[in-house]
């Protein structure tokens, strides 16, 4: 990349994700511009001339298969600038109407440092920039956590995106720990007036966002509620919800112990 290219654009509307987005594009250095939705994001690509996209592919107002069809037809640059879907959603199927939409490569969330590193290497254009990349791919974080409870999170990712996340790690925990009521809450409304696309929308975005804080079997079961509101099948939502209530207590439980033992 030149110098007037160095910043990735990141597209991403769960500010946690977006957040450790750039926390590790920090650590190589490289700059990067967040947005929250497709539309957003064909406006900064107009506006200029980014290294790369890291583009969610689930967002309000335009999806992020649609934005990339757009944003290639911007420019040369934008043409052949690597846009990079990160998502939750891979199979073989998936993989291939990515790229048929333009897109240039595919990493699963949640998204790890050496994976991105390691993706980002691989496109970026210049011997030194990828250096600078590769020698990233070696820092690692000095927290640990005690491997306890771990039928109801996953410590082991908890330690990767404290160690990410640093200090803001607590913050983020506890807003995902207060919201989980209003989420709960979201869902059975939603699933009441038999929205579909709602259901499917809040319920991806928690299973992101659970997946990040070690919460599996709630990402799990948020994605079981995912599938049937994007199947526009929400018989059975109901009672997975109560199981996924169920759940989120357990691991609240858990990760609120170890927020205090963070602070201690």
């Amino acid at each position: 990349m030149t110098e007037s290219n160095k910043c990735i654009l990141i597209v991403e509307d769960n500010p946690v994700l977006a957040r450790i987005l750039g926390l590790i594009l920090e650590k190589v250095p490289l700059e990067y511009d967040v947005v929250t939705d497709g539309e957003s994001a064909i406006s900064a690509a107009k506006a200029k001339p980014y290294g790369a996209v890291l583009m969610d592919i689930m967002l309000p107002k335009m999806d992020g298969m649609q934005a990339t069809k757009e944003i290639r037809s911007l420019s040369d640059q934008t043409a052949k600038m690597p846009i990079i879907a990160v998502t939750g959603r891979i199979s073989q199927h998936s993989e291939q109407e990515y790229r048929d939409a333009g897109l240039t490569d595919v990493i699963k969330k949640p998204v790890n440092t050496s994976n991105l590193l390691a993706l980002l290497s691989h496109h970026i254009s210049t011997d030194e920039d990828a250096g600078a990349i590769t020698e990233a791919k070696g820092w690692s974080g000095k927290d640990t956590f005690d491997v306890k409870e771990l039928d109801q999170v996953n410590f082991t990712t908890v330690a990767e995106y404290h160690s990410i996340l640093e200090d803001d790690f607590l913050p983020l925990l506890d807003k995902y720990l207060a919201a989980g009521g209003d989420v709960l809450s979201e869902l059975c409304n939603s699933i009441g007036l038999n929205d579909a696309e709602k259901v499917e929308f809040i319920a991806h975005k928690f299973k992101s966002t659970s997946l990040v804080f070690g919460a599996e079997r709630v990402s799990h079961l948020a994605a079981q509620i995912e599938i049937m509101g994007r199947r526009k099948h929400l018989a059975e939502a109901g009672e997975t919800l109560g199981e996924l209530s169920w759940q989120l207590d357990l691991a609240q439980v858990v990760l609120q112990k170890k927020a205090d033992e963070i602070r201690s």
